[in-house]
């Protein structure tokens, strides 16, 4: 159930209005319980019920292990230590066996042909699990966290087995930390008709986001992507900033629907996505962009590899392994692992300048013209390294790269405007308005401020717009992590 299909709204609806019916704060959140796990099992059937086994089984052990890494003394650390490595087994055994295994199956194919080797490995054909990168790294950050003894584990077995499944997060995050759900788990949540109007509001900034730029571009960077052999140097142009357009468009757009979904049941979500292509450095992309993954990678994985407490050599190991696994935690091809590469090299040649410029550097990026530069910089290579991301091979990205380095010649020339590609124009368009208005305040928190006639109409105008816009029924980017 896509969240922008009539089936979901159906489902969403008949949830919410048994929702209102019950009174005990236990019996609301046993219901949501139950609708998020047959929300999960309804993707694909009978594919969905074995995903949902994989999901119930691992969250019954995390909340086990976590109680007793909580409740075993620091003094018995060999035994707190084997908990947690079954632990991470459990989760990262379980993703690495879904989403890695035919990868590295095909990789030592391919390595077994350079080498003219006469062997092969079977490459398997497993069901990837909807959101397994999501909730495995959720459950980890509390087993993790019991661990290192921040914040206590959760004592109701029910409160735990909703905070890894809650379904408007389940898919695609936002992930939420265990001590960031507690408090809200613990009383009745604030649900109500105020509750209700805040997440309509949400959700419908996503929605417009979603339906009215992401699904439209979809379209047009399937078919750049499908033939970048035959692309014009406009084409090429188009194709490195229709990606980057869409995937903020649909993610941002989806985490702002889940949260708008959580907020009419009378939860809150962390925030996903604060205007990260206003972002003047790579570094500060990445405290606006999927904020709750960059925050996860730091937490869990930069910092436990000594981040920048030991030195240059250090810190240049921590920040490249990172965004290396980062890459890969995206998808499994060798693509998905060069742009994360790509995000270290950028944040390295940071830190490079301002070790050469000092305060130098530092007084630049806070002048107007530093801020002015320092975007286009890094918008377009963060475009430039969704291109790989994006592309079906490596070889399709340097196509795409070699053809878009004729457009200086080709625009003088004027063989380049012969296009259909600016068909794309107005939802270009409609990215920078959205920009535009966030520039100050982003769009979602000036529709909370609104008087509730405006509101209605509002939301009456947005349900409109959307449904002459749909395209169709256009799965969510991030569903496929």
């Amino acid at each position: 159930m896509l969240f922008t299909t009539p089936l979901f709204i159906f489902f969403f609806f008949a949830v919410l209005l048994l929702h209102a019916a019950l009174r005990g704060h236990t019996a609301r959140k046993w219901l949501l319980l139950i609708a998020s796990y047959a929300f999960y099992a309804a993707w694909e059937f009978p594919d969905g019920l074995y995903c949902l086994a994989l999901l119930i089984s691992t969250s019954f052990v995390d909340y086990w292990l976590g109680l007793r890494l909580y409740l075993t003394p620091r003094a018995k650390m060999a035994a707190r230590k084997r908990m947690l490595i079954v632990s991470l087994m459990l989760n990262l055994g379980s993703l690495v066996f879904f989403k890695y295994l035919g990868f590295f199956a095909t990789t030592l194919n391919d390595l077994a042909s350079l080498m003219s080797a006469d062997w092969s490995t079977a490459v398997p054909r497993l069901v990837l699990p909807l959101g397994i990168s999501f909730f495995t790294f959720q459950s980890m950050s509390y087993t993790i966290d019991a661990y290192r003894r921040r914040g206590k584990p959760y004592r109701s077995l029910l409160d735990f087995l909703f905070f890894v499944a809650f379904f408007p997060q389940l898919i695609a995050g936002p992930i939420v930390r265990a001590e960031q759900f507690r408090d809200q788990l613990r009383r009745p949540a604030d649900s109500g008709w105020k509750a209700l109007d805040e997440g309509a509001r949400i959700a419908l900034v996503g929605v417009l986001l979603k339906v009215a730029i992401a699904d439209n571009i979809a379209p047009f960077v399937d078919i750049f992507y499908r033939r970048v052999d035959t692309l014009t140097s406009f084409d090429a142009l188009m194709t490195l900033y229709s990606f980057p357009i869409q995937v903020f468009c649909d993610f941002a757009g989806y985490s702002l629907i889940a949260a708008g979904l959580a907020r009419c049941f009378g939860y809150r979500l962390p925030k996903n996505f604060h205007t990260p292509y206003l972002a003047t450095t790579v570094r500060d992309l990445w405290r606006r962009w999927h904020i709750t993954l960059a925050s996860w990678l730091r937490d869990y994985l930069y910092i436990p590899l000594g981040g920048s407490r030991f030195g240059l050599l250090r810190w240049l190991i921590a920040v490249n392994v990172t965004w290396f696994l980062a890459g890969l935690w995206h998808g499994a091809g060798w693509n998905f692992v060069f742009w994360g590469v790509c995000q270290g090299v950028f944040l390295t040649c940071g830190h490079f300048v301002h070790m050469a410029f000092g305060e130098g550097a530092k007084r630049w990026e806070e002048s107007r013209t530093g801020k002015i530069v320092g975007w286009f910089l890094t918008f377009h290579a963060f475009c430039a390294s969704l291109v790989i991301f994006r592309a079906h091979s490596l070889e399709d990205s340097m196509r795409v790269f070699t053809t878009l380095a004729e457009l200086p010649s080709d625009l003088a020339s004027g063989v380049a405007g012969h296009t259909q590609a600016w068909v794309m124009l107005p939802f270009l368009g409609l990215f920078v308005l959205y920009h535009i208005i966030a520039f100050r305040k982003l769009p979602e928190e000036r529709v909370l401020e609104l008087k509730p006639f405006w509101a209605i109409v509002y939301l009456v105008a947005g349900w409109l717009f959307v449904e002459i816009m749909y395209v169709g029924d256009i799965s969510f980017i991030y569903f496929a992590f």
